[in-house]
């Protein structure tokens, strides 16, 4: 009989053998899976190398979370270069000139009416509405109100027209003139060249963004 012969013969009388005894079948089924553990162990590892400054590692480590390592002189100097490098927006609004022109007109005729509606002789060349003798009626009654308390009981709403706080110099002038239209028209003339050109919050970082450019955006 040859050996693989002999062989086969033994392994049929194991097998039969582990057929009729349950030991046997538990045996194996045990013993191969201890042959596989065995087998796998080493690729499971988790065993963490000890290194030292300087050491040369034997394979990748990859770390179980993430390192921020900043180099802040570096990240300054980037940040610094990101500030040189964009440009300064400025808002332009090419209709601002139009709207104030249009305040300063309503505000005007406001004051206007008020003097017109309330006494005729206040539309008289040089007149001093301090020194008109007409009055308007208030909320009560028997009460009283002279046109010049009327006026500047009124500056807060024409200062609220305008947008702009009026000083009482300048608003005394504009009751001597009778808010006449020549006035608010000189006003309109004198602005409106301003704001066409455009105006800055700070002309000296204007300045010194002359050597590059700056972006202008249309409101």
């Amino acid at each position: 009989m040859t050996p693989t012969q002999r062989i086969i013969k033994h392994s049929k009388v194991f097998l039969e053998a582990a057929n009729k005894d349950a030991h046997i079948r538990w045996a194996i089924l045990l013993g191969t899976v201890a042959i596989i553990a065995v087998l796998l162990l080493p690729s499971i590892s988790t065993t963490v190398p000890q290194y030292k400054i300087g050491d040369v590692v034997r394979k990748d480590i990859k770390s179980p979370k993430d390192f921020l390592i900043e180099d802040k002189e570096a990240t300054q100097k980037k940040r610094e270069e990101a500030a040189r490098s964009a440009l300064t927006v400025y808002d332009f609004d090419n209709l601002l000139a139009l709207k104030l022109k249009h305040r300063i007109s309503q505000a005007f005729k406001h004051m206007q009416t008020l003097l017109s509606e309330d006494n005729p002789r206040s539309s008289t060349k040089g007149a001093d509405v301090q020194s008109v003798a007409g009055s308007l009626k208030s909320k009560h009654p028997n009460e009283v109100i002279s046109l010049h308390d009327q006026i500047w009981n009124e500056k807060s709403t024409f200062e609220n027209m305008l947008g702009v706080h009026v000083d009482t110099k300048a608003y005394k002038v504009l009751v001597r003139e009778h808010f006449s239209e020549q006035v608010s028209e000189g006003i309109v003339g004198l602005v409106t060249p301003v704001l066409e050109n455009g105006i800055v919050g700070n002309k000296q970082l204007l300045i010194q963004q002359q050597q590059k450019a700056i972006l202008v955006r249309q409101l």
